[in-house]
């Protein structure tokens, strides 16, 4: 992990000084395989950086495709001006996040607190309650 570490931090400190302006987007493209629900098979990190920015968590459960207009909110205001017709929302301006994911048959959606998982070629479906990392089977509902 530190020569991970380290060569990001140099890879950073060097693009900074090369081009002080950059923004950078950090993100995974896939994860690792976890043990239980599949939607902890699809939880993967994310940040922005840019030596003006403060620092800032949030804790909610998001897309790829809110990564842009993320960035497009940050950079140049109101996305849904810039891309009206984008099907992702922006950490800076939207409050209401869902994920969907797919994987051997099965679809998932979270929205919320709450996840379902559909077997789509049995049918057969599960819900969770969900915090973050953590989650909870519970009786689907309407």
């Amino acid at each position: 992990m530190h020569s991970s570490d380290e060569a990001l931090r140099n890879f950073v400190t060097k693009i900074e000084n090369d081009y002080p302006n950059t923004l950078f987007v950090f993100f995974a493209d896939h994860c690792g395989h976890v043990e239980g629900s599949t939607y902890e098979n699809f939880l993967i990190p994310f940040a922005l950086y840019h030596q003006d920015l403060e620092p800032r968590a949030y804790e909610v459960l998001l897309s790829q495709r809110d990564i842009s207009p993320t960035i497009v909110d940050l950079i140049y205001g109101n996305y849904r001006e810039i891309i009206p017709n984008s099907s992702g929302k922006s950490l800076l301006s939207d409050r209401d996040f869902f994920a969907e994911y797919f994987q051997n048959g099965l679809i998932g959606w979270i929205e919320g607190d709450d996840a379902i998982e559909i077997d789509i070629s049995s049918g057969k479906y599960q819900c969770y309650e969900i915090d973050i990392l953590e989650h909870t089977h519970t009786e689907c509902q309407e």
